[in-house]
């Protein structure tokens, strides 16, 4: 139970890192999941 509250709250985390890269990404020009795009 206490590992999955864990697991959720590691998600929200990413996510919430996503969110806010994802406006760079745009720039930069990297995919959906946030890695760099291939060149």
């Amino acid at each position: 139970m206490l590992k999955e509250l864990q697991v959720l709250k590691e998600l929200k985390v990413l996510r919430e890192l996503q969110m806010l890269a994802e406006p760079r990404c745009r720039v930069v020009g990297c995919m959906r999941d946030g890695s760099p795009a291939p060149q």
